[in-house]
């Protein structure tokens, strides 16, 4: 089973340029694929109309209330209310997942984030994960869960992270300098520093420091699919995956490979909706081959700080241009190659 977590304040219109559930709904629908998500609403699923519920409902989706359990579990911990809202519900989300991973008696549960759109069959992906247990690439936008010790430890370290947040970061930093379980062994990106330290770095850092349940890189990787964190970093795992195949995204019959692996999703992270953007107005002015030159920069990147500045102010331009016009802009056809937009701002990206 396959759970979102989501929470908003405005009502479902405004939520869906935003977080475009219902997109990825009729993308499912489109390719005769099942929708197994359940959407967990931490907060605001009363400003939903009924009929934009009831439209997710008949895509598949099953909509839960998760806002007492959220009050239940703030009451447990009145620390977390330190924390900022958004901070707050990332964080409690693995507890909220764990309630309901024991209600419903499963042995495997997927987190997915809202911002990810699936390129396969649901169903397809779920044969292929279960029985595993990893965060990929150092990233919660997709965790499985199997060894269910994993809840047990998170809740001791929430608990321990909340009582002293000074002192929980400062060993994360430490950890970080000569890790139990290094990184590329173990299908994991320590990113984290001083001044982040959201829920995504706490797991990274339990991940390194040997303490949360974490399949060997080489197990995630025994897949018949293609996975990507980053689309900005395409190639980030690429040897551990398919070795020295060519670094480039080909369509059969409309479906992304990498070498004999298909891609199994998008991550549509704020930076790659950002490119996604840029792309899409230079394309519309015929300057597409300088896309790539305004890619957000990172250590992992070629591009400049200076030349991926203009980038970012010509997303910041393009703000107006909501998620799920980008969506829906990523999988129209591109007229001058013939594949789907996506895959060639893909392949702008490989380094």
């Amino acid at each position: 089973m396959i759970f979102q977590f989501m929470w908003t304040t405005v009502a479902g219109d405004e939520l869906e340029q935003n977080v475009p559930v219902l997109w990825h709904g009729e993308h499912l629908r489109r390719n005769g694929w099942s929708n197994p998500i359940t959407l967990c609403f931490m907060h605001g699923l009363e400003l939903l109309s009924s009929g934009y519920k009831e439209c997710l409902r008949e895509l598949g989706y099953e909509l839960v209330d998760c806002a007492p359990l959220v009050t239940e579990i703030t009451a447990r911990y009145p620390q977390c209310r330190q924390l900022s809202t958004t901070s707050r519900f990332w964080f409690l989300r693995w507890n909220v997942l764990q309630i309901l991973a024991s209600e419903r008696g499963l042995a495997t549960v997927v987190h997915l984030d809202g911002d990810v759109v699936l390129l396969a069959s649901p169903s397809d992906l779920l044969r292929d994960i279960v029985g595993k247990t990893f965060m990929l690439q150092g990233c919660p936008a997709l965790t499985v869960i199997s060894d269910m010790t994993w809840f047990n430890v998170w809740q001791e370290e929430f608990a321990r992270f909340l009582s002293d947040r000074k002192a929980y970061i400062a060993k994360a930093l430490q950890e970080k300098e000569l890790p139990v379980k290094p990184d590329r062994e173990y299908c994991n990106i320590c990113a984290y520093g001083q001044n982040r330290f959201e829920d995504q770095d706490m797991l990274e850092y339990l991940i390194a420091a040997g303490q949360l349940p974490q399949a060997r890189t080489a197990e995630v990787f025994e897949t018949d699919f293609y996975w990507i964190q980053n689309p900005l970093l395409p190639g980030e795992w690429h040897q551990e995956q398919v070795g020295a195949a060519l670094k480039q995204a080909v369509e059969r019959n409309g479906v992304g490979w990498v070498g004999d692996k298909r891609i199994a999703l998008y991550h549509f992270q704020k930076s790659f909706t950002g490119y996604c953007r840029t792309w899409r107005l230079l394309n519309s002015l015929s300057l597409g081959k300088v896309a790539p030159l305004l890619k957000p920069a990172g250590s992992a990147r070629r591009n400049s700080s200076l030349v991926s500045a203009a980038g970012q102010l010509t997303d910041m331009l393009n703000l107006r241009v909501s998620r799920r016009v980008v969506y829906e802009f990523a999988f129209q056809r591109n007229r001058l190659s013939g594949n789907l937009n996506i895959t060639d701002i893909l392949n702008s990206c490989w380094e």
